[in-house]
């Protein structure tokens, strides 16, 4: 794995092949993109620890902090994780801090 100017904070959360994924650490990152995404040429979204958005380019084995989405909301984060609309009209988000609703995702993801 490359990372262009500086790393992401792990864990991340990304999308390919529709679903949210996260990786813990570097190497599950690669393993993944190796084993499901060898030959995706497409610019993929990837979130950090932090929030921030980076550009994941599958093909290349390439994160860089350049992308076009830089900060996400908890809505948009969410959404980003497929969580849908009406689920999120059902939920205050306020309730919860950034760091509860990332450590939920990982969470979940990590039991399927």
């Amino acid at each position: 794995m490359q990372f262009l100017f500086r790393a992401p904070i792990f864990p991340v959360i990304f999308k390919l092949s529709g679903n949210a994924i996260c990786a813990t650490n570097e190497a599950e990152l690669e393993r993944y993109i190796r084993k499901h995404a060898p030959k995706d040429r497409n610019l993929r979204a990837l979130i950090d620890r932090h929030w921030e958005g980076f550009s994941l380019y599958p093909d290349k084995f390439l994160v860089s902090p350049l992308a076009v989405k830089k900060a996400y909301t908890k809505k948009e984060f969410l959404l980003f994780c497929g969580i849908t609309e009406e689920q999120l009209n059902r939920t205050d988000l306020s309730r919860y801090t950034k760091d509860q609703i990332f450590a939920y995702v990982v969470n979940q993801s990590q039991e399927k």
